[in-house]
């Protein structure tokens, strides 16, 4: 069992490690699960608990706001819903033809895509 919980762990660090790159796969999380995980493996407890406690707040954070902060400020600065979806479907476009630079370059095309369709003269200047 201990094998299989070392294992486990190992392969959630690399995925979350992977997840600090690509947006699909959730990075904090599977991070900390990891981390459970391997505290588990043992017989004595690696972490105590205020420590265990202390990371489930801080990855709660970090994930919420990996997701929120974006939108938010798309919304400060005007981005209507067209060049948002642009934006996402041009990151998971750009993914797969130039990682990890399309990633970038296919957000920044989608959003101008988007919000030409959605109206604006100018978008991005």
């Amino acid at each position: 069992m201990e094998i299989f919980l070392i294992i486990s762990g190992v392969i959630c660090a690399i995925l979350g490690i992977i997840g600090c790159v690509l947006p699909a796969l959730p990075g904090p999380p599977l991070s900390y699960t990891a981390l459970l995980l391997l505290h588990f493996s043992g017989r004595e407890p690696v972490f105590n608990k205020d420590f265990l406690v202390i990371l489930a707040i801080i990855t709660l954070l970090v994930s919420l706001g990996d997701y929120f902060l974006p939108i938010i400020g798309a919304k400060k600065y005007g981005t209507s819903r067209y060049g948002i979806w642009g934006a996402i479907i041009g990151m998971i476009i750009g993914i797969f033809f130039l990682p990890p630079l399309g990633m970038i370059i296919g957000l920044f095309m989608g959003a101008i895509l988007g919000e030409m369709i959605a109206g604006k003269e100018n978008p991005g200047l």
